[in-house]
């Protein structure tokens, strides 16, 4: 079940423990098969002649990937949003801890 046509987009670092710190990579392919175009987003494992494709991953369609697309921008908002409040909040409660004296020093 070989792909008619395949055009890579992007190769990443995986950022998760199981493949990190290089036995992985996150792969986004453009692939025609059963005349249809996909999006593949797929973990390729390392092995000593390169990296080979697993089971992990998944395959959409364009039309699924047009309407997947402003809900993952809508959730980087959300996650992006979230990293800044925490990052808002850790300062506001180590400035707060900074200004109160300690027992020691009271």
């Amino acid at each position: 079940m070989s792909a008619e046509f395949q055009r890579d987009y992007l190769l990443l670092d995986s950022k998760q423990h199981k493949w990190g710190r290089g036995k992985g990579k996150v792969k986004f392919t453009w692939v025609r098969w059963a005349r249809r175009n996909w999006c593949d987003m797929r973990i390729m494992r390392r092995t000593d002649e390169g990296y080979v494709h697993t089971r992990n991953g998944i395959r959409i369609t364009a039309d699924q990937l047009r309407e997947a697309i402003p809900t993952l921008i809508e959730m980087l908002e959300h996650m992006d949003a979230h990293d800044e409040e925490e990052a808002r909040r850790k300062k506001r409660d180590g400035e707060d801890d900074e200004s109160t004296p300690s027992e020691m020093e009271t």
